[in-house]
């Protein structure tokens, strides 16, 4: 068997070079398809997801809606509005020095107060 030589031109060799390219980017799109029955399952699964994910943002801005009738209704508003010295409110006292008052009813955070020390000379550690 003898050998045969061919000449090739840079051009010539660049067309050959971009048609497996092409074929091979042809090939692998043809690998990623999906068979029908995937492809139903995984639109079932997003649908699933999608309707869970509405369902949460129902329950959140329903939680979100009940707290605000909460406070809205909440025994701290008669303390002349929003009076945090209150004896319905609870609390820490942080490193900053100032207490952050929460409502024991409605979980209504107050600003930070600083404390007079005789309030600081009733508070139990």
């Amino acid at each position: 068997m003898e050998k045969q030589m061919v000449s090739l031109t840079v051009e010539d060799l660049q067309a050959i070079l971009r048609q497996q390219q092409e074929n091979f980017i042809a090939a692998v799109v043809e690998l990623k398809k999906l068979d029908p029955a995937t492809e139903r399952k995984m639109k079932k699964e997003a649908e699933a997801a999608d309707k869970a994910f509405h369902h949460r943002m129902e329950v959140l801005i329903a939680e979100e809606e009940g707290k605000k009738r909460r406070q809205t209704n909440c025994p701290h508003r008669m303390d002349n509005g929003n009076s945090p010295r209150s004896a319905i409110h609870r609390g820490q006292l942080f490193s900053d020095g100032k207490f952050h008052p929460i409502c024991g009813e409605c979980s209504k955070e107050f600003e930070p107060i600083t404390p007079s020390m005789s309030e600081l000379a009733g508070a139990t550690v």
